[in-house]
């Protein structure tokens, strides 16, 4: 999380940085699309006031999914995981 008092990224950072994450979501949303209800873009990649983008920044996907497609989509290559829960 970024520090209140740290300065904001310049414009021409932020725009670069925007863009590359944007990318990223647009390559992976045709395959999380496949088993979501919906996909909710959050955080500063989202929101985009004040130019808050910058060279640190993470992207925050929130998927909602139906218990019924968890397991589908954990066997997918997007996903290299091993699930640590049980499903009830």
């Amino acid at each position: 999380m970024r520090d209140i008092n740290s300065p904001l990224p310049s414009i021409e950072e932020s725009k670069i940085e925007t863009q590359k994450r944007l990318k990223i979501v647009k390559e992976i949303t045709p395959i999380l699309e496949k088993f979501s209800e919906a996909l909710i873009l959050a955080g500063s990649v989202a929101y985009g006031k004040n130019f808050s983008v910058r060279k640190e920044s993470d992207i925050d996907l929130i998927i909602l999914i139906t218990r019924d497609k968890i397991e589908n989509i954990l066997k997918t290559d997007f996903f290299n995981i091993t699930p640590h829960f049980l499903l009830i």
